[in-house]
């Protein structure tokens, strides 16, 4: 019979009841859209850093040390070790006049394919390709400085090298773990692309035509190795070339600013939904007050035939139950599709290589 009534009196304030409805399924989708999303891009940073071999630290030194490479191969707990140059060269772009320059951040890669399978830093290109069997003077953009220019491959840039002006064909449009972020240093973590932006040239331009010396070695430690031990035996080796900086992985700029952005979004992803459950939790309160509000009668009939106090108060939750039952389902159906969305959104946005959605 308390079947029934229920049924009757859902039927007959159904526009209220869904109204309710609609603010928990939106609560619980909110929540679990904006949970699941930052659940996947935690695993979607792993997942780039992981498949791109994102150096554990980077170590800066003045001198050239590609001599030294076998050394710290060497070294106990090392998984592996790149040696590349960093250097900074005024380039000019293709729309801008002579005059106009910008600052570039001038990195090698390998030119052979082969050694990128166990690089540290790789690069992954997502628009054109790696640089060509020929090589020549190729270069590969990085995607935002990329994007803020809109620069395509085909296109020439120019480099300033000993005041001579170097033209490189760009090869591809290429995503790095270190610079996801584009964050020139600790210091200046954010710069604007229109004054600074990074490229890629491979080993044997670097050396070669930019006449630079190989002075930074990127690093990946075994699991279950003491990576300050295995930082302390690089510096050891390395102490002859004249260190200039030691980064770890938690302190390398890009890194540490997208960990902030992470942490943020956590936080939101807390409190913004709470607001819309409170909601909730108050327009279903309100509800059941004006319910039995209404039917004091009917709840004293209840009594006066014999229902207890229990079975009368398990009735009237029983609305909130059906509500909360349905509102959350429903919720959680949307929130899994919101959070796929919201995710590839704010992957696109900060240029994430790779994306990992799964539900939590």
């Amino acid at each position: 019979m308390l079947q029934r009534k229920l049924y009757r009196d859902f039927k007959a304030s159904k526009g209220l009841f869904a109204a309710v409805t609609v603010i928990i399924l939106l609560a619980v989708a909110f929540f679990g859209s904006m949970f699941m999303a930052a659940q996947n891009l935690s695993d979607s940073y792993d997942y780039s850093y992981q498949k791109l071999r994102f150096a554990d630290f980077t170590l800066k030194v003045t001198q050239d040390a590609r001599q030294a490479i076998p050394q710290l191969e060497e070294i106990e707990g090392i998984l592996s070790v790149t040696g590349r140059i960093n250097a900074d060269f005024a380039m000019g772009l293709p729309q801008s006049a002579k005059s106009q320059k910008v600052q570039a951040r001038v990195i090698s890669l390998p030119s052979d394919e082969s050694i990128r399978a166990t690089m540290v830093n790789d690069v992954y290109v997502e628009k054109g390709g790696y640089f060509p069997d020929s090589d020549g003077n190729s270069i590969l953009v990085e995607k935002n400085f990329a994007d803020h220019h809109s620069l395509e491959p085909g296109q020439t840039l120019v480099l300033s090298v000993a005041e001579r002006e170097v033209p490189f064909t760009i090869a591809g449009i290429a995503t790095s773990p270190e610079y996801v972020f584009p964050a020139k240093s600790r210091q200046e973590i954010i710069v604007s692309a229109n004054v600074w932006g990074v490229v890629f040239v491979s080993n044997a331009v670097g050396t070669g035509l930019l006449d630079q010396p190989v002075n930074e070695f990127c690093f990946l430690v075994k699991d279950g190795f003491d990576r300050q031990a295995v930082m302390a035996q690089a510096q050891t080796i390395l102490n002859p070339y004249q260190i200039m900086d030691i980064v770890p992985r938690e302190d390398q700029p890009s890194y540490d600013r997208l960990q902030m952005d992470l942490e943020q979004f956590n936080t939101l992803a807390e409190l913004f939904p709470l607001l819309f459950i409170i909601v909730g939790a108050m327009a279903t309160y309100i509800l059941l007050t004006r319910i039995v509000y209404n039917q004091r009668t009917q709840i004293g009939l209840m009594r006066a035939v014999g229902y207890s106090r229990g079975q009368v108060m398990r009735h009237y939750l029983g609305f909130a139950l059906i509500i909360g039952i349905g509102g959350s389902v429903l919720g959680s159906i949307l929130g899994y599709f919101l959070s796929e969305a919201i995710t590839t959104w704010y992957a696109g946005m900060i240029n994430l290589p790779f994306t990992r959605m799964t539900v939590q």
